[in-house]
């Protein structure tokens, strides 16, 4: 399950423009699991929001497989 709500973050007592507050809390959890802050228009739907979160999340974690289980990381 996820939850998003606009937010205004607090840094250097700047004006900042809002962002989103997507919280992740898996069924049967106690609590959330994960917090992401995202950049992304407020006219973004929540659909895309999660699936946007989620795509980059994969992304890491292929990136990571690439660098340890081919040795790609040996080439940076």
């Amino acid at each position: 399950r996820f939850a998003r709500v606009r937010v205004v973050t607090a840094h250097d007592d700047r004006a900042r423009a809002p962002e989103w507050l997507v919280i992740e809390w898996p069924r049967g959890d106690a609590e959330p699991l994960r917090y992401w802050l995202s950049t992304l228009p407020e006219a973004t739907t929540f659909k895309a929001l999660v699936g946007t979160i989620k795509g980059r999340w994969r992304i890491e974690r292929d990136y990571l497989e690439l660098k340890q289980e081919l040795g790609l990381g040996h080439y940076e």
